[in-house]
């Protein structure tokens, strides 16, 4: 698996414009924080059911 630096420098290398580059390196943060273990959600995970409203006193 590459790394963080090698990933941006593959983008540098291979693109010429800015907004290209730049269109990628967005793509890729995108895709990481989507399959980062940390970012998924939990199986069965239902967000309405673990809200909670805290209300001022």
């Amino acid at each position: 698996m590459a790394t963080f630096d090698q990933l941006v420098r593959q983008i540098n290398d291979n693109l010429d414009k800015q907004r290209d580059r730049g269109t990628a390196f967005e793509k890729m943060v995108v895709a990481y924080l989507k399959n980062e273990p940390l970012n998924r959600e939990p199986p069965n995970y239902n967000p309405q059911s673990s809200f909670r409203v805290y209300k001022s006193k």
